[in-house]
Order: C-alpha cells, then structure tokens, then sequence
C-alpha cells in the first residue's frame, strides 16, 4: 500500500502538536505506518528526521505557552511539553535557543511589544 508522503508529514505534525512526547514508532503507529515509512516520508517531504521535526514542535509550543497569557510557571510548561523535570526542560530549551526559560520568556515579550508598535 502507498502512502502519500505529504499527508504523512502533516498528520505527525498534527499528532506532535497534540502530544509532543511521542516517540517515532508510536508516532508512526498513530499515522497508520511503519516508522520506515514515515521516516522516509519526511526525509523525503520536508528533508528533515523525526527528531528535527519533534524538536521544531517543541520548540513552537514551547515560545506559545512561554507567551501565554497568563503565563504558565516553568514547571507547567516542562510537564505539558513531556518533559520528566522542569530541569531537563530548561536543558533542552538552553540547547535548542540558547535561553533559559526565563530569559526566553523576556525575548517573547519584548519582540511582541515591539510588534505592537
């Protein structure tokens, strides 16, 4: 059976989105595939692996519920991104931005504030 890779790609992003701890052979169960299926779809698609695309996930969800209104405390955020501890959070966010959470949180304001000008 073929698959069209276009809408592999965007069901794992939509399943991501949704729960951001998936791992790629649940992913890849929840799509209906095998993970060498969807591994070759994004490979092919979007040129990129499922940890790049998991990370470019958690990153997005990460500056929206860094921004939200009212704001969530660290921990809140690190559990509702499946993260163990509000720690490996920030580990993960300093690797990937180059932020703490804090001061990720600050940049996010200040560019909105600057957007609203």
């Amino acid at each position: 059976m073929t698959h069209d890779p276009g809408w592999l790609v965007a069901a794992a992003e939509r399943h991501l989105q949704r729960a951001p701890a998936l791992r790629l052979n649940a992913l890849a169960s929840t799509c209906g595939v095998s993970r060498h299926t969807l591994a070759r779809a994004l490979k092919g698609q979007v040129a990129i692996s499922y940890r790049q695309l998991r990370r470019r996930c958690l990153r997005a969800m990460a500056d929206a519920l860094l921004d939200d209104a009212p704001p969530l405390s660290i921990k809140e955020v690190a559990f509702a991104l499946g993260f163990a501890t509000p720690g490996s959070f920030a580990r993960w966010l300093k690797q990937t931005t180059g932020d703490t959470p804090t001061i990720r949180r600050r940049r996010l304001a200040a560019r909105a504030d600057a957007g609203a000008e």
